[in-house]
């Protein structure tokens, strides 16, 4: 917050430039309140920063290995977002997403129990599975921004 008190045209102007600038740039919004007048006229100017907004997948990182009925413990960091969808893709198939672990969970909890099955399996041959966790914003709309992957592929044995 920046109280400019009866300063010099010059500074006035340097400091509007300024705050121009890094509202244009989008790092701040600005809020200006009424002139009081309590010891001189002035303005109060109140600058607040803006976060973009965010997902990034914490846990599972990648290397770990689990069987088919563990509970993983699913977690993340996020802002701006207010509800995820939580899926898979299995690798080497291609897709963007081949299954759905939860939808529409409150993003601000930062984790997800997720109790593996069978489901995750492409058939009944298969006795593991690689996969990479992903999150992105719900409802998921193609090409978002606002989506995460694991760090690496994680493994789940029958």
């Amino acid at each position: 917050m920046f109280k400019l008190l009866n300063r010099g045209v010059s500074t006035t102007l340097a400091l509007g430039i300024v705050l121009i600038l890094a509202i244009l740039a989008g790092l701040f919004t600005i809020k200006q309140s009424q002139n009081i007048e309590e010891e001189g006229p002035f303005t109060m100017v109140e600058m607040t920063e803006n976060s973009s907004p965010y997902i990034k997948v914490t846990s599972p990182a990648g290397g770990e290995t689990f069987t088919v009925g563990d509970t993983v413990d699913v977690s993340w960091e996020s802002s701006g977002v207010d509800t995820i969808d939580i899926g898979y893709k299995r690798e080497g198939s291609g897709a963007e997403i081949d299954g759905w672990i939860a939808k529409d969970v409150t993003a601000s909890q930062d984790s997800y129990s997720w109790t593996t099955t069978d489901e995750i399996f492409p058939g009944p041959e298969y006795q593991g599975a690689t996969l990479e966790l992903l999150i992105h914003e719900s409802p998921f709309p193609e090409g978002t921004s606002q989506s995460a992957e694991s760090s690496g592929w994680f493994i789940i044995k029958r």
